[in-house]
């Protein structure tokens, strides 16, 4: 588990190879780390506090992909501005079509929903898309390869519980698969994966971005990708923690010090962790397959991320 800072824009993507970002994040790792521990208030807690939410877990929203196209009512095949006025234009001065950088349009075509899965496309397929812009002219953007996204129509989602049964494509270290929420403010960010075509190990990031950068938190765990599996991360108002096929993978604490177990926290000082989440900014949830940026899909390939379904589900009755 390690926490970094990154400077970069208040609004920034999901785009960028999160073991390059380790490596290049080294020294300011080291000084943030230090920093942290020096400067950052100190807090306790009484003897015998459990920090834990309570309460059964209630099915608020899901896609089952039952249908013979994807729900328009649910998604986006883009990533649309956060511009509430222009959200469901899909020009390219309005919407997020190409994630900069990443040389992928998203297309909705590389998008199918049959015989009761969503299956999203990668592969090389030089492309060109053209729209209008507000001169009376035309927007002309261009790319090598195209990818597939997944992205919620006004979802307004927080915490909760975020599921996906899925398969991933074949292990090849030229693909990028995520499934991951962005808050509506610009600020919370949680990655419940981030996967590389890495066939026994994924990735998931807390983010908490601000103007100057970004705090972070993250882990690598080892797993094998193979075949289907069931994701599942459970966002509570101190912990996250991300699952595969229900084992606990990794802890996300708001508070970090020693605990006796996973909800109550041992004597001693504890010190808010710089990525935690604000828990009242909603988000929206997106779920995407694009080539990598380093290791691209060979001409002729075609990989594959296949979902048999997405739900999201909310505590009630919390104590």
């Amino acid at each position: 588990m390690v926490w970094y800072s990154i400077p970069g824009p208040k609004f920034a993507l999901n785009c960028g190879r999160q073991r390059n970002i380790m490596t290049k994040s080294i020294a300011l790792t080291i000084i943030l780390f230090l920093t942290l521990f020096t400067t950052k208030a100190q807090l306790t807690f009484p003897r015998d506090t459990s920090l834990c939410d309570t309460g059964a877990w209630k099915l608020v929203w899901q896609d089952e992909f039952n249908g013979t196209q994807v729900d328009k009512s649910k998604w986006y095949t883009w990533i649309p501005t956060w511009n509430k006025k222009t959200i469901t234009i899909d020009t390219f001065a309005s919407s997020q079509y190409a994630r900069h950088g990443t040389g992928v349009l998203f297309m909705d075509s590389n998008v199918v929903v049959s015989d009761g899965t969503c299956k999203i496309y990668a592969y090389y397929n030089p492309s060109m898309w053209i729209t209008p812009n507000d001169s009376g002219s035309f927007d002309t953007l261009k790319r090598d390869y195209t990818g597939g996204m997944l992205h919620t129509y006004n979802a307004g989602l927080n915490k909760g519980r975020y599921e996906i049964r899925c398969k991933l494509p074949e292990a090849k270290k030229d693909v990028h698969a995520t499934f991951w929420t962005w808050g509506n403010g610009n600020h919370n960010e949680i990655d419940f994966f981030e996967w590389y075509g890495e066939k026994k190990r994924t990735t998931d990031v807390v983010h908490y971005w601000h103007p100057e950068g970004q705090q972070a938190d993250w882990d690598e765990y080892k797993y094998k990708a193979e075949g289907w599996h069931t994701y599942t991360t459970d966002w509570d108002e101190n912990f996250i923690r991300f699952y595969v096929d229900g084992k606990l993978k990794h802890t996300f604490y708001k508070y970090q010090g020693r605990y006796k177990h996973k909800c109550k926290p041992r004597s001693g000082t504890f010190i808010r962790n710089p990525a935690a989440q604000d828990n009242n900014e909603s988000c929206e949830m997106v779920v995407s397959l694009e080539s990598d940026q380093e290791l691209k899909i060979p001409p002729g390939d075609i990989r594959v991320f296949e979902i048999d379904y997405v739900r999201v589900y909310e505590r009630i009755n919390t104590k």
